[in-house]
């Protein structure tokens, strides 16, 4: 189930635990949020998470939890756009900034392929390393949206036969690990690549 025209001027779309809300934007800085198919995708995403993996929302879990969505909402924009991990732009919420926001130079929410761009209206750090415990998982889920990116592109073709198919199989095939941690998902991650792509 989906709302949309949720609050006045809502700048925000949520899966909220057992729907999707979509607010309208404030006319400036973001515009109809259901304009963006990625945002769309991961708002989705959380509900899959929220049965599978069962992320927490806190830590490696929660950028876990933020990043996992971020990536199938990049991978359901590529898909419908019909592109390959090379030609596609990699950027979150890119149709949903508002002419203030593109004033100031914004183009898009976040960038998976550069986290730390500054275009993006909410950067995010690149490495791991720069991350410590208590961080707003939307902030802190940089480092493992650059690496999804990075994989993908190292795969080549397109995002939703190759990696896509290893975090989807990581995210609903193990049960819930709600504290999951990055090192966790990532090692998981090598074991499934392995075994659904021995040859590659």
């Amino acid at each position: 189930m989906s709302s949309i025209h949720f609050g006045t001027r809502y700048n925000n779309a949520m899966w909220n635990g057992s729907q999707m809300l979509y607010g309208d934007g404030d006319g400036q800085i973001f515009i109809d949020f259901t304009n963006g198919n990625d945002v769309i995708g991961h708002g989705l995403t959380h509900g899959v998470t929220q049965h599978t993996l069962q992320l927490a929302y806190a830590n490696d879990a929660g950028e876990l939890n933020e990043s996992v969505s971020d990536c199938f909402g990049s991978v359901f924009r590529q898909w419908q756009a019909k592109q390959d991990v090379m030609t596609a732009d990699w950027l979150i919420g890119s149709d949903i900034m508002g002419p203030a926001a593109k004033a100031k130079g914004f183009n898009c929410l976040r960038n998976m392929a550069s986290p730390a761009d500054a275009h993006c209206l909410a950067p995010q750090p690149t490495n791991y390393s720069q991350i410590t415990p208590g961080m707003d998982p939307h902030y802190s889920s940089g480092p493992p949206n650059l690496a999804f990116c990075l994989a993908c592109k190292a795969a080549g073709g397109k995002s939703w036969e190759t990696v896509g198919q290893v975090w989807y199989q990581v995210l609903t095939s193990s049960g819930p690990h709600p504290t999951m941690t990055m090192k966790e998902f990532a090692d998981r991650t090598r074991q499934v690549a392995h075994q659904m792509f021995v040859a590659g």
